[in-house]
Parts: structure tokens; C-alpha cells; sequence
């Protein structure tokens, strides 16, 4: 298991903030179920202070995330954050599916994926050009995600009571 490996796609970050307009938090449509659960990750991360300061540190840079199924067949599952030429926008590529992997005992579930992910996109917008060489300096971020995630109810487990 990776989670944190660069997409051999990685471009500079130099381009990361140019797209016209607000920065956005966007989820491109792949499927109704993978939205349901990216969006459901999305909820768990911004149930807790250290994800909601995520979200605020990536919208203060001004820059535009979209959140994108990663390519089908890729095994093992992996997941990253590189910034588009194209649109100018960070792309975080996931699946919420693939985690925890039940080939990998003890892999990250999906939001502490998404927001590794979203760490890595607050260091490709403040000109990182290799984000996952830098997500120790914002360790102290990561971590307290991890542990305050825990705080928060299962909605799954709390509806099959």
C-alpha cells in the first residue's frame, strides 16, 4: 500500500492557482456511488477542527481542488494529489472504494486518505512542486485529524443498531 505516492504526472506547482474565479471544492462525476462517498468522506473531514482548518488553509490560497476517481485497474489501490496543466486546478485523485484495502491490513480509511490527500493539496498551492516529500511539515495537521476523527459516530454502525 502507498497512499501517499505521486502520480508520475506531477507538474509544477507554479501553475496550481491561476484558474480564474473562486476556489472551489469540486467532485467530478464519476458515479452516483462514488459521489455519495467522496462526499461522505468530505462530511467526516469537516466534522472536526483540524479538517475544517484543511479546508479553510486550501480556500485562503485561493486555489480549486477537484476530487477525481483515480484510473480503474490499479492494483494495488493508491491515491494522489498532482496540480492539471490543463484547468489549473489541484486534481486528488481517489476512491473512496479502495480503503481500507483488505489486502493491507491497517490501511488508512478513505477520509484520512482524502485528507492526506487535501494536505497535499494545501502544499501544491503554497508552491510545492513535490508534495509528498513535504507532508511532514504538516505532520502535526495529519495527526490531529487522525485522532479527532476518532470522536465522531460511525453513521454506518450507528444505523445498523
Amino acid at each position: 500500500m502507498n497512499a501517499s505516492s505521486p502520480s508520475p504526472e506531477s507538474v509544477p506547482a507554479n501553475v496550481a492557482c491561476a484558474a480564474a474565479g473562486p476556489p472551489r471544492l469540486r467532485i467530478a462525476l464519476a458515479s452516483p456511488v462514488f459521489t455519495d462517498m467522496v462526499l461522505a468522506d468530505v462530511d467526516r473531514v469537516r466534522r472536526t477542527e483540524a479538517g475544517r482548518a484543511g479546508f479553510r488553509r486550501l480556500r485562503d490560497l485561493g486555489c480549486t481542488a477537484r476530487i477525481e476517481r483515480r484510473g480503474a485497474g490499479i492494483d494495488p489501490p493508491n491515491a494522489w494529489t498532482k496540480v492539471s496543466e490543463t484547468d489549473h486546478e489541484i486534481v486528488i485523485a481517489y476512491d473512496p472504494a479502495d480503503w481500507p484495502c483488505a489486502a493491507w491490513p491497517g490501511s488508512p480509511p478513505s477520509d484520512v486518505v482524502l485528507f492526506t490527500r487535501i494536505v497535499e493539496a494545501i502544499l501544491c498551492a503554497s508552491g510545492s512542486d513535490r508534495p509528498e516529500l513535504c507532508a511532514a511539515a504538516d505532520a502535526s495537521l495529519l495527526d490531529a485529524y487522525r485522532e479527532q476523527r476518532l470522536a465522531i459516530p460511525d453513521p454506518v454502525r450507528r444505523a445498523a443498531r
